[in-house]
């Protein structure tokens, strides 16, 4: 989703509250395209402004992707891709080795944030998503509420350890990214 306020544009990453954004601050939006996820380059080139995202802990990150896909009533009927059948070790390995297969594009969170030079302005740990809430409802001049949509259904998924470890290398940048966030 790629939100483009009149003084702001959010920099939408996956599975990071944006479709919660996205219903709230929508109405304000120019250019508004609902669910579609564009990395900052992409946006900073249709209006150069200050652009905000959201970096999630990439496990919790990784966590949640696995569910809505598992979950999703977009996708858990679609057998072609066999992800109902895939444990999430499975799929974590297939992310690491580049070689998921599933219908739906699954890029490191960072290459949403920080791309070909261009990096968003501000970023906001998913589990502080009240102070972009609070920040956008200051620069937008509206007072708007947030309500959770499209969360993963509960569940307890472990990785295994050694997997742990593969995937904390893969996604590397997004821990950088995630930890230089206070």
């Amino acid at each position: 989703m790629t939100l483009i306020l009149p003084t702001a544009s959010f920099v939408a990453v996956p599975k990071t509250g944006t479709i919660s954004v996205e219903e709230a601050f929508g109405f304000l939006a120019d250019d508004f395209r609902p669910h579609l996820h564009e990395p900052v380059d992409v946006v900073r080139k249709r209006k150069k402004q200050v652009c905000f995202g959201v970096i999630r802990e990439p496990v919790g990150w990784i966590t949640s992707y696995y569910k809505y896909l598992k979950y999703s009533p977009y996708f858990n009927n679609t057998s072609t891709f066999g992800l109902r059948t895939k444990t999430f070790d499975q799929f974590v390995e297939k992310y690491v080795e580049g070689k998921h297969q599933w219908p739906e594009p699954l890029f490191h969170q960072a290459s949403y944030l920080d791309r070909h030079g261009e990096r968003v302005d501000f970023i906001y740990r998913f589990e502080e998503l009240n102070r972009l809430v609070s920040d956008l409802n200051s620069i937008t001049g509206v007072s708007v509420e947030v309500a959770h949509r499209n969360k993963s259904p509960d569940c307890d998924l472990k990785l295994d350890p050694a997997l742990k470890k593969m995937f904390e290398d893969h996604a590397k940048r997004d821990y950088d990214i995630y930890e230089s966030v206070k």
